[in-house]
C-alpha cells in the first residue's frame, strides 16, 4: 500500500509539475512577446526621431552661421557710419559706395559660403552690391525687413541652389539706415540633405515647406519614385507629414499600405520649414519580426527542455520529498514552540519593564517629595534669616557693620539661587515645567533685562549694549517665563566674567524663518491665513575671559564650569547653562558657544515664539485692577489716623513659626494696622469668624490644619454668612507651580514665594488694602 501510493504520488506530482510549467511557459511567451514586440517598434520609431533631430539640429546649424556672418557684416561699425551719412545727405552714393565697397570685399572674402552682397538704403534703394547678384524673387524690398533677420527659401538659379539672409541696420538711436541682403551658397545644406548615413537602403532625408496650399521639397528625392518636388498633395502622407512639421509637431507618421514606408517628420526652428525622414516599413520591421519569432522559438523550446527535465528530475526526488514534508513539519513544529518560548519572555521582559519604570516613576516622585520638603525647610528659616538681615539694615549702622550685613544678605541669596536652580533642573528633569504662552513687548522686556544688568556693569566700569533687529516684531506670545530666566542667566555670566570691553544683547530673526516675498498686487487684498509662527536668535557677546576648546563640547551639561581656577574665582554651581539648554528645547530651539580664551564668548539660541498685531489682541473679558495707592497713604497721618478712616487696618498673620511671624509684625511696623497672629489653621479660622478683618496673610504648611484647609473653611463661612470675601494672601516656601496653583485654587487672591522680600510684601499689601478701601 506504502509503495503503491508513493508511486502515484510520484505520478501526480511529475504530471502536474510538467502541466505547470508548461502552462506557465506558454502564458510567459504569449504575454512577453506582444510587448516586446510593440518596445521593439517603439525603439525603432524613437530611432526615426532620433535621426530626424539630428539633422535638424545640423540644417538649424547651418541658418545660424548663416544668420551670424549676415548680422556681422551689416553691424561693422564704420560702414554702419557711412551709410547713415548717406541717409541724412552728408555723403553723396558715389561717396559711399567708394567707403563701402571694400569693406564688403574683405567681409565676402571671410566666409566661403557667402555668395554676394547686397546693400539697400532706407528708402529699399539698392546702394551697393558685390559679388553675385540677388536671384529675381529677393530684388524687392517689403517694409517688414527691418524688423529682424529673415532667411528665404532655396533658389534654384541655374545649376546653383542659393539661399538669402537679411538683416536690418540700425543706427545707434533705432533709425532705420538700410538692409543687407546677403547671398548664400545652398551645397552646405544640400549635402546635409543628401546624407543618408544610418537610414539604410531605402532612407533618405526630405526638406520642404507648405507653400500656396501645396507641399513643396526644396531637393528633387532620390530614393523616393513617383514623387516630384513640387505640387505635393496635403492629402498625401509627404503633404500630412509637412503639415505637422510646420506646425511645430515632431512625431512619426505611419498608416495602412503606406507608399513612402515610415515618415518621421519635425520642425526647423525660426522657419516654416520641415524635415522628413523616410524608411520602407519593410526594412525597419523585418529585422524586428525576425528577432521576435527567434525569442519566440527559443521560448518554446526552453519550455520543452524545461518539461522534459523536470518530468527526469522529480522521479527520483519525490521518495526525498515525502520525507523532507516530514522533516519540514517537525522543523515548522520545534520552530513554533520556540517562538512560543520567546514570546513568553518577551512578555516577562515587557513586565519586567513596566514595574521598572513604575519604581522609577516612584523613586522620581519621592526625589520631588524630598526636594520640595528640603526646599520648604530651608525657605523656612532662610526666610527669617534674610528678613531680619534686611531690617537689621535699615538701623543706625557703622561702616563695618553695613558691609557684614551685605556679605550675610550676598551668601543668602547666593544660597537661595542654588536651591532654585536644584529645584529648576528637577523640575525640568521630571517633566513637570510646562511651556506658558504669555503675550508680552519684546522692546520693553529686553529694556527691563538690561536695566538689572546695567548698574553692575556700571561698576566694573564696562558698556552694556542691546541691538533688536529692525525685521523682529515686537508683540510676541511665548514662553516669556523660560526666555527671562535664560537671559537672566547668560547676562549674569557674561557680566560676571567680564572686566572690561562690553557686553551685547542682541535680538534676530532666522533667516529660514523669514517671511516670503509678497506676490500679490499692490492694490489687491490678500487672502487671509493664519499667523505663522516665527524664530528669534538670541545672542549674548561678551569680551570675558572666553572658555578652552576642550571646555565648550560640555559646558551645557550639569555641574560643569570653566576650570578650577575659574571655580575658585567666580564660584557657581555649574546647573545654569544645563537648566538653559533645558529651557531652550522646550522652546522649540538650539543653543551653542563660541569662544576663545582671554578675547571673549558668545553664547546664542533660537526660541519659537507668534508675532501678534496690536488688532489682533483679544479684548480684557474681566475689569481691569483699580489704581492703587503707595505704601505712604496706608501708614498713620501726622494725627495716629488713617487717610481715609479713623480704624486701623486689621491683619491676620496665620504663621507657626514664632521667627518668621515677628519678621512680618516688623514689616507692618510702619503702616497703620493692627496684627493677630494665629500659629496654626484652625485658630485662624476661630479668630476669623470672631472678628472683622481687612486682610489675610496665610502660611501653608502647618501643624493641625494647613494652610489649604484654613483657604477653603474661610471661604465657605464668608458665603454661608453673605460677608464680602477679603484678600487672603498666601506665604510659602513650596515654590513647585502645582503648588502655587493649589493655593489659588484653595482661594487664595496670590501667592508669595518664602523668603518674602519687604517691598514686594509692602507692595502686595498697598495694591490689596488701597481695593478694600476703595470698597468702604
Amino acid at each position: 500500500m506504502v509503495s503503491e501510493s508513493s508511486q502515484q504520488i510520484q505520478k501526480a506530482i511529475t504530471r502536474y509539475s510538467a502541466l505547470g510549467i508548461l502552462t506557465i511557459g506558454l502564458i510567459v511567451a504569449l504575454v512577453s512577446i506582444f510587448p516586446l514586440y510593440q518596445h521593439l517598434k517603439n525603439y525603432v520609431n524613437e530611432q526615426m526621431i532620433f535621426a530626424t533631430r539630428s539633422r535638424t539640429m545640423a540644417v538649424e546649424q547651418f541658418l545660424s552661421k548663416s544668420r551670424e556672418v549676415t548680422l556681422q557684416i551689416a553691424s561693422r561699425s564704420q560702414i554702419k557710419k557711412s551709410l547713415a551719412a548717406y541717409t541724412h545727405g552728408e555723403i553723396s552714393r558715389s561717396e559711399l559706395i567708394a567707403e563701402t565697397v571694400g569693406r564688403l570685399t574683405e567681409a565676402l572674402k571671410q566666409s566661403s559660403d557667402v555668395q554676394g552682397i547686397t546693400r539697400f538704403d532706407h528708402q529699399g534703394e539698392a546702394v551697393v552690391q558685390i559679388g553675385l547678384p540677388l536671384p529675381e524673387p529677393e530684388r524687392n524690398f517689403p517694409k517688414d525687413l527691418f524688423q529682424g533677420t529673415q532667411i528665404s527659401d532655396p533658389i534654384n538659379q541655374g545649376n546653383q541652389s542659393l539661399l538669402v539672409v537679411s538683416a536690418p541696420i540700425l543706427g545707434s538711436n533705432g533709425e532705420r539706415l538700410g538692409v543687407d541682403k546677403v547671398v548664400f551658397s545652398f551645397k552646405e545644406l544640400g549635402d546635409i540633405v543628401a546624407d543618408n548615413t544610418g537610414l539604410g537602403e531605402s532612407g533618405e532625408m526630405l526638406l520642404g515647406r507648405i507653400q500656396d496650399g501645396q507641399g513643396v521639397l526644396f531637393f528633387q528625392p532620390q530614393k523616393t519614385m513617383n514623387l516630384e518636388s513640387a505640387g505635393i498633395s496635403l492629402t498625401s502622407e509627404i503633404g500630412l507629414a509637412l503639415q505637422k512639421a510646420a506646425a511645430g509637431e515632431t512625431g512619426v507618421f505611419t498608416s495602412e499600405n503606406s507608399t513612402y514606408g515610415i515618415i518621421a517628420y519635425g520642425p526647423v526652428t525660426g522657419t516654416t520649414w520641415g524635415i522628413l525622414v523616410r524608411m520602407d516599413d519593410t526594412e525597419l520591421y523585418v529585422p524586428i519580426q525576425q528577432q521576435v519569432v527567434m525569442i519566440a522559438s527559443i521560448i518554446s523550446m526552453l519550455i520543452v527542455l524545461g518539461v522534459l527535465g523536470m518530468t527526469f528530475l522529480l522521479r527520483p526526488l519525490t521518495g526525498k520529498i515525502i520525507i523532507q514534508t516530514n522533516e519540514l513539519e517537525e522543523e515548522i513544529r520545534q520552530k513554533t514552540l520556540t517562538l512560543e518560548n520567546e514570546l513568553i519572555e518577551r512578555r516577562r521582559i515587557e513586565n519586567e519593564l513596566i514595574i521598572a519604570k513604575e519604581e522609577a516613576d516612584v523613586a522620581n516622585l519621592a526625589k520631588s517629595s524630598f526636594l520640595a520638603n528640603m526646599s520648604h525647610e530651608i525657605r523656612t528659616p532662610l526666610n527669617a534669616m534674610l528678613g531680619m538681615v534686611e531690617l537689621l539694615g535699615e538701623t543706625q549702622l557703622v561702616e563695618e557693620q553695613k558691609k557684614y550685613i551685605s556679605i550675610f544678605r550676598d551668601s543668602g541669596n547666593n544660597l537661595l539661587k542654588l536651591i532654585n536652580e536644584i529645584l529648576d533642573l528637577s523640575k525640568i528633569e521630571s517633566g513637570k515645567i510646562e511651556s506658558k504662552q504669555l503675550v508680552f513687548n519684546l522692546a520693553d522686556f529686553i529694556a527691563h533685562l538690561t536695566k538689572l544688568f546695567t548698574p553692575k556693569a556700571m561698576e566694573k566700569g564696562f558698556v552694556l549694549k542691546e541691538a533688536i533687529a529692525p525685521e523682529v516684531p515686537l508683540l510676541l506670545e511665548g514662553d516669556s517665563e523660560s526666555l527671562h530666566h535664560i537671559l537672566m542667566n547668560l547676562l549674569g555670566n557674561a557680566v560676571k566674567f567680564t572686566e572690561q570691553g562690553n557686553i551685547t544683547l542682541a535680538v534676530d530673526l532666522e533667516p529660514s524663518h523669514s517671511d516670503p516675498p509678497n506676490s500679490d498686487p499692490p492694490n489687491s487684498d490678500p487672502p487671509p491665513s493664519p499667523i505663522q509662527p516665527i524664530a528669534l536668535r538670541f545672542t549674548v557677546t561678551d569680551t570675558g575671559i572666553g572658555i578652552p576648546d576642550e571646555l565648550q563640547t560640555n559646558i551645557f551639561d550639569s555641574f560643569i564650569q570653566g576650570d578650577a581656577s575659574i571655580t575658585r574665582k567666580y564660584g557657581g554651581t555649574g546647573l545654569g547653562l544645563s537648566i538653559c539648554k533645558k529651557r531652550v528645547e522646550l522652546m522649540g530651539g538650539q543653543i551653542r558657544v563660541e569662544s576663545e580664551p582671554g578675547k571673549g564668548s558668545t553664547f546664542s539660541f533660537t526660541a519659537v515664539f507668534l508675532p501678534l498685531q496690536a488688532d489682533s489682541l483679544p479684548l480684557p473679558t474681566v475689569p481691569l485692577p483699580s489704581p492703587t495707592i503707595g505704601v505712604d497713604e496706608l501708614k498713620p497721618s501726622s494725627t495716629g489716623k488713617s487717610n481715609d478712616t479713623d480704624r486701623l487696618w486689621e491683619i491676620l498673620l496665620v504663621e507657626d513659626t514664632e521667627v518668621n511671624a515677628m519678621m512680618v509684625q516688623l514689616y507692618l511696623k510702619a503702616l497703620q494696622c493692627r496684627l493677630d497672629v494665629a500659629e496654626n489653621g484652625v485658630v485662624a479660622l476661630d479668630q476669623f469668624k470672631r472678628k472683622e478683618y481687612d486682610l489675610v496673610l496665610m502660611d501653608i504648611q502647618m501643624p493641625v490644619k494647613d494652610g489649604y484647609e484654613a483657604t477653603q473653611e474661610i471661604r465657605q463661612w464668608e458665603k454661608l454668612n453673605g460677608r464680602e470675601p477679603i484678600p487672603i494672601i498666601a506665604l510659602t516656601a513650596n515654590v513647585f507651580a502645582e503648588d502655587q496653583e493649589r493655593c489659588l485654587a484653595a482661594g487664595c487672591n496670590t501667592v508669595l514665594a518664602k523668603p518674602v522680600k519687604k517691598k514686594v510684601l509692602l507692595e502686595t499689601l498697598s495694591h490689596y488694602l488701597s481695593t478694600e478701601m476703595s470698597k468702604k
